[in-house]
């Protein structure tokens, strides 16, 4: 029997054959079969995909009981072991193991385990905590928690740091700006969620489905958008973090112009990322029409801000997160649009004469 695939990696064909009065079956490649362990008399499930293809998993379907290792040394830092679990997390694993290796885990070390899964991680839960191991569960499932769903509360979230952190400004309130700033990790949980859903989902038909995705290429786009959101919250916390270096208090005619500018921002990207839920090629291409009037107010008011003024630097620097963030809100409207293209043209077949 011939591999799918050979040696060079190109596929191979297997044909289809009648058995019995309606049945047609093809043959598995007896490599597979091997390493799944099977034998003659084992059941296989099968996944009709969108893109007219079939998944085949051993068994009743996908393993939920796949764990990743890493070990850590007492060379990893913090920042090294978050990264670690980040990648696990976003590939999908359903348990996450980490080990100590010629080392017992120490406080610092543990902690900072403990405190990233239970802020940047939705639906974990950590099973087992020691000084030689701490192992992860990942336990949220989509239907616990739609994709739209939470798109929709990570755009709410943006939204209002955005406002608080403008509200920080106005007040010159470091210690309200900090807490703006600790917000970001709440929005971070999502998009770590919904990326990790998104990787899933280009490999598996009935994650795309609950998705309500049409196509594994359509998780790209929406990775895209998740992305987006995600910067203009850091844009957000950005701008609270600048809070501190005020020299004076902000002039209040400068400040309404900021905040006034910022709604603005702030209701494209709402109606974006609503277009985006709603496949509204429309509403998304308004938007993106806005954008550039969006960003030539903003010239604007960088123009006027004069350098020798009081907060000069400060008051340019959130003016230019705030035109960053348009430029996110652009990149949403554009995914909309990449996605729904078929709603407005006509497709022709070709003809050869």
């Amino acid at each position: 029997m011939k591999p799918l695939y050979n040696a060079e990696g190109a596929r191979q064909t297997r044909k289809l054959q009648k058995s019995g009065g309606s049945t047609i079956t093809v043959s598995l490649p007896k490599t597979w079969v091997s390493r799944m362990r099977l034998k003659s008399g084992d059941s296989v499930s099968l996944d009709a995909n969108l893109n007219d293809s079939l998944t085949i998993y051993p068994g009743s379907g996908p393993a939920d009981n796949v764990r990743a290792v890493v070990s850590i040394g007492p060379k990893d830092s913090d920042e090294s072991i978050r990264r670690k679990i980040v990648a696990m997390y976003l590939a999908g694993y359903k348990s996450i193991r980490v080990s100590a290796r010629g080392i017992r885990l120490g406080p610092g070390q543990m902690n900072a385990v403990h405190s990233f899964a239970r802020t940047s991680m939705v639906g974990t839960e950590i099973v087992e905590s020691s000084t030689d191991c701490i192992t992860i569960k990942i336990l949220t499932r989509l239907p616990e928690l739609t994709f739209e769903t939470a798109i929709l509360r990570m755009c709410s979230m943006a939204v209002e740091m955005h406002h608080e952190a403008l509200e920080a400004l106005r007040e010159r309130d470091v210690s309200y700006a900090e807490q703006v700033v600790m917000l970001d990790d709440e929005i971070d949980r999502f998009a770590f969620y919904m990326l990790r859903n998104l990787t899933m989902a280009v490999g598996s038909a009935s994650i795309m489905r609950e998705m309500s995705l049409k196509t594994p290429s359509d998780c790209l786009y929406y990775r895209t958008a998740v992305s987006s959101i995600e910067r203009i919250a850091d844009h957000a916390a950005l701008i609270a973090k600048r809070v501190k270096y005020l020299s004076d208090d902000v002039d209040p005619d400068t400040m309404a112009r900021i905040k006034e500018f910022s709604r603005i921002v702030m209701e494209a990207f709402r109606t974006a990322v609503e277009s985006l839920i709603r496949s509204d090629y429309a509403a998304a291409e308004d938007v993106s029409d806005r954008i550039a009037r969006i960003q030539e107010m903003q010239e604007g008011m960088m123009r006027s801000v004069g350098e020798g003024t009081a907060n000069a630097t400060v008051t340019k620097f959130v003016l230019d997160s705030i035109r960053r963030s348009s430029e996110y809100t652009q990149d949403i409207t554009e995914v909309v649009m990449d996605l729904n293209i078929d709603s407005i043209i006509q497709v022709e077949e070709a003809r050869l004469f």
